[in-house]
């Protein structure tokens, strides 16, 4: 008899070999649950008398994987909500109904009021203000409600640093996640997937990271940003601190994050990575489809562009990397224009992504 089946395929999970073999994204909750995706994408619970199979550095890059040997705290990273976990299995359920999610959102009081912020930043002109959870998550959609899921999956402390400040991170991530968002629409020939703002909103997930296992390195590397009016790799470089994105690699690896998100954490300062991209969008200025070229390498160059861009926007310019430089420069000669974020996002944007980088900070 199986020990699962996955409701949405079919699949049946008999013996440790299907539990390893076509799946993905393992990560324990704060239930000491061990969460897994089906090859369908469906979430699963991981039986607790397998939990032997959860091993998250399997997927890591030598790099990484050599930080995740030195550092042991870094296996003891916390754990995803289980709420959300939760959550996100019944969003991969297609029968899953409103008033279903809205009774998962419901029992975490805190994720609640991130859904209800989020639904009502969405529009500044909004009269009356969205008031209950059910319709918020009517105005957001599936795809926004995952997104805040996945962003909201990490519990993160309240910190209190003199130099780094969690909500302007949040801030900076979703202008970026925006961008990359609307970069996409003038590369590609037809509408993207979610995929490219969520892969930027998470691309610098290291910086998190780092302040829960070194909090006070963190609060280091932020002074040298500011002091020294660097970007945040040569202020790494400069305190000899671990690089964000080993550990955002790391740290998505340990919360279960889909592997794309993973690769732009660790790679997307890696211009020569992603210069298949720019080179094909030299020649022919748009992408059929992310089966172009590589997916990843498509995301990182959104999110090395997007964050120089978000740089722009938040009047930044000595914190852009060397990468996103080039790619900001590749953008506007393919357009014979210069793109600059206030072309690509609307009036009350900046009061609207302030709202909800409260809200997935609170």
């Amino acid at each position: 008899m199986a020990v699962k089946v996955c409701q949405t395929c079919g699949r049946n999970y008999a013996t440790e070999k299907d539990y390893v073999v076509g799946t993905s994204r393992f990560r324990k909750c704060d239930r000491g649950n061990v969460w897994f995706n089906c090859a369908c994408h469906s979430t699963l619970m991981l039986p607790k008398s397998l939990f032997s199979l959860y091993d998250p550095s399997k997927s890591l890059s030598n790099g990484s994987m050599r930080i995740f040997g030195e550092l042991e705290n870094l296996k003891d990273l916390p754990p995803i909500s289980s709420i959300v976990a939760e959550l996100e299995q019944a969003l991969n359920n297609e029968s899953s109904d409103s008033n279903t999610l809205a009774k998962i959102v419901l029992q975490d009081p805190s994720l609640a009021a991130k859904v209800l912020t989020l639904a009502n930043s969405n529009s500044i002109d909004v009269k009356p203000p969205v008031p209950s959870v059910l319709l918020a998550i009517s105005s957001l959609g599936r795809e926004q409600l995952r997104s805040l899921a996945l962003t909201s999956m990490i519990r993160q402390p309240v910190w209190k640093f003199l130099n780094f400040s969690l909500i302007e991170h949040w801030e900076h991530a979703l202008i970026a996640g925006s961008l990359a968002r609307q970069i996409a629409l003038h590369i590609y020939s037809s509408q993207p997937s979610d995929l490219p703002y969520l892969a930027t909103v998470l691309s610098n997930l290291g910086r998190v990271v780092l302040g829960l296992v070194f909090p006070s390195e963190l609060d280091l590397v932020a002074a040298k940003v500011n002091n020294d009016r660097s970007s945040w790799s040569q202020a790494e470089s400069s305190a000899g601190s671990y690089s964000h994105c080993l550990l955002g690699e790391i740290g998505g690896a340990m919360w279960g994050l889909p592997a794309e998100i993973c690769t732009v954490a660790l790679r997307h300062h890696e211009t020569a990575y992603y210069q298949n991209v720019i080179d094909k969008l030299k020649s022919t200025r748009k992408l059929s489809s992310l089966a172009d070229l590589k997916r990843e390498e498509v995301l990182c160059y959104l999110a090395a562009c997007s964050n120089d861009l978000a740089h722009d926007f938040l009047k930044q310019s000595t914190r852009k990397a060397a990468g996103g430089l080039l790619t900001q420069t590749m953008l506007s000669a393919m357009y014979e224009s210069n793109i600059s974020p206030s072309k690509l996002l609307s009036d009350g944007f900046v009061l609207n992504v302030k709202k909800a980088a409260r809200a997935i900070v609170s």
